[in-house]
């Protein structure tokens, strides 16, 4: 415990020397800037004007979420204690994450190996040399708030795996909704999220899982309705002022579990379960709905040039070089 409490003073000792409005990092002034934004206008306008000029940057695809959870904060703890400044918010915001991140690890190693195990894999996170920078006072930007959100889904899946039912169903939901913030945090969640709906596909098909269907869609509604609505960063224009999901993000493997937990919803109910019995079924049944859904997400999201570029990259990208 002693080297945990060193481990978050030596993130906060040097808040005091701090010059005003200096940071670490690039990208923490602009986090800070867009954070200033929201507290001023109540949100971040489509494009900033002040950036990228002539044409200004384009707010709408890229990752915000730090900038408002900033911004937010601020106003809550401002009306406490109002000699809090925006500034000292955003120096201080990226410790409250990486100290919460902290906490979630600590639950899920205590999990498996009990406190004093749980309490040496904190231990060592705190003091990772990676991490130390990118946690420390007067770093803002969003690495500790993605480690928070990476290492809740993860705490949230273990404990969906425990429960079924409607709490089965509300965990599962917790778990879409840090995908989701992810998501809307940070364009990597694209991997990390695929890995979570192929490993709850895997359970899906195991029907000696005692995990209803339905309660996989917890999962799915929260990530589609936080990444399609609350953000543009999975879209590419078509025409001016419209915009749709590209298909090979995010929305494939979404599609094809949503697809799946409909099969397997019409095989309980046509009492047809022993097709998933072998596991050379469940792969067919798995590569199965892939395709369907790579298909559906093409029609749907996709466009041809981006089915073209699929099957001969090199070729687009000639094309695209003589079309420059």
């Amino acid at each position: 415990m002693i080297l945990i409490g060193f481990g978050i003073i030596l993130r906060i000792h040097h808040f005091a020397n701090l010059p005003p409005d200096v940071f670490f990092g690039t990208d923490s002034y602009r986090f800070y800037r867009q954070a200033e934004i929201i507290v001023e206008q109540g949100k971040l306008p489509p494009i900033d004007t002040g950036r990228w000029l002539p044409s200004g940057r384009d707010l709408r695809t890229h990752a915000n979420t730090s900038s408002y959870l900033i911004a937010y904060l601020y106003q809550i703890t401002h009306k406490v204690f109002s000699r809090v400044s925006l500034y000292h918010v955003a120096t201080i915001y990226s410790v409250i994450c990486f100290i919460a991140s902290a906490f979630i690890l600590y639950l899920i190693a205590s999990q498996f190996a009990g406190r004093g195990y749980a309490l040496l894999s904190v231990t060592f996170y705190l003091f990772f040399p990676v991490l130390l920078e990118r946690s420390s006072v007067g770093f803002c930007d969003r690495d500790a708030l993605c480690l928070f959100l990476i290492l809740s889904s993860c705490y949230f899946w273990m404990l969906a795996l425990r429960y079924s039912g409607w709490l089965g169903f509300a965990l599962r939901s917790l778990l879409g909704l840090s995908i989701g913030f992810l998501a809307l945090a940070w364009q990597g969640v694209v991997p990390f999220a695929f890995i979570l709906v192929l490993v709850q596909i895997v359970e899906l098909v195991n029907h000696k899982q005692k995990h209803a269907p339905w309660e996989y869609f917890g999962f799915l509604v929260p990530v589609f309705l936080l990444a399609l609505l609350l953000t543009d960063m999975y879209a590419f224009k078509i025409t001016p002022g419209i915009r749709i999901p590209v298909a090979l993000t995010l929305w494939v493997p979404m599609l094809s579990m949503a697809l799946l937990i409909g099969v397997v919803l019409i095989l309980q109910k046509t009492g047809q379960e022993n097709l998933l019995n072998a596991p050379v079924k469940q792969i067919a049944w798995i590569a199965g709905v892939f395709a369907i859904g790579g298909v559906v997400g093409f029609s749907i999201f996709g466009d041809w040039d981006t089915f073209r570029t699929l099957y001969d990259p090199v070729g687009e990208i000639e094309r695209s070089s003589n079309n420059g």
